[in-house]
């Protein structure tokens, strides 16, 4: 688990660092999601909803979208009732790796902190967090891209959720 935190965090640094300006892309996207509670804590609440933020630096890779980038979210299960809430808030970082296509495909993971607040669930924790994920992208214009995603994410020791949402990312 160390090596594939350390893979993920270091990569993308690395691969950031050897890109050259003329080359790279910038990335900020935004999608919207919904969740659902599989494992932990989350099952007191179990539908959620929420949004992610990115902002990502796509590299030079002969034939494939290989982006470091950088993430942070909210997602909030049962905002209704103050008793069953839980609210999740996140910053991570990791890497995403797809096809250098008009409609392409990608896989993705990221690593992060995130701070929970669940009024009446008393043993949450802040903490570290993972998720792995797959998308599928359209690129509408040269700069325009929409697309769809599916994630797993963990918080060990606390919970494990899924996300499912539609994204709309601009590069400049």
């Amino acid at each position: 688990m160390q090596r594939l935190a350390v893979t993920l965090v270091v990569t993308p640094l690395l691969l950031l660092a050897a890109a050259s300006a003329a080359d790279a892309q910038l990335l900020l996207g935004a999608e919207g999601q919904v969740g659902v509670a599989s494992e932990g804590w989350a099952q007191e609440s179990q539908l959620g909803q929420g949004v992610q933020l990115r902002l990502g630096y796509a590299l030079p890779a002969p034939g494939l979208h290989l982006v470091g980038e950088a993430t942070g979210g909210h997602l909030a299960f049962d905002p209704t009732s103050a008793q069953n809430s839980l609210e999740i808030n996140n910053l991570g970082a990791g890497l995403r790796v797809g096809i250098d296509a008009p409609l392409r495909p990608s896989v993705f993971g990221h690593l992060g902190y995130a701070w929970v607040t669940a009024p009446g669930l008393p043993d949450v924790e802040d903490g570290q967090t993972w998720d792995v994920g797959a998308a599928l992208d359209l690129t509408l214009l040269p700069v325009v891209n929409i697309g769809v995603s599916t994630a797993w994410h963990n918080m060990p020791g606390q919970g494990q959720w899924v996300t499912a949402g539609a994204h709309l990312e601009v590069a400049f």
